[in-house]
């Protein structure tokens, strides 16, 4: 559940790929497939995020980095549920990077 609804943000972001060049539409396209590895490497301990591309966004704002779909939805899913004492062992607090 908590990956799905990551996902939906990640979407909703229109992201540009990432390093491994796998655009949101790319992953999406074996959706159930690429959640279900990201939630086994999660749940098993052996996800380490990739490399991020750097990227120039026109903002008044330092450039940000650029993570691959699976990375940016791990993330969002942490975000989404922070829970240690649910058993989320590898949740972050709300101000981590």
């Amino acid at each position: 559940m908590g990956l799905q609804v990551a996902w939906e943000k990640v979407k909703a972001n229109k992201g540009a790929p990432g390093v491994d060049g796998v655009s949101v539409e790319g992953f999406e396209k074996d959706l159930q497939g690429n959640l279900y590895m990201v939630w086994n490497r999660l749940s098993s301990g052996t996800y380490f995020p990739p490399p991020v591309r750097a990227v120039q966004i026109p903002k008044p704002v330092p450039p940000g980095p650029v993570t691959t779909p699976p990375d940016h939805a791990c993330d969002r899913g942490q975000r989404v549920m922070p829970d240690p004492e649910a058993g989320n062992p590898i949740a972050r607090p709300p101000n981590a990077a």
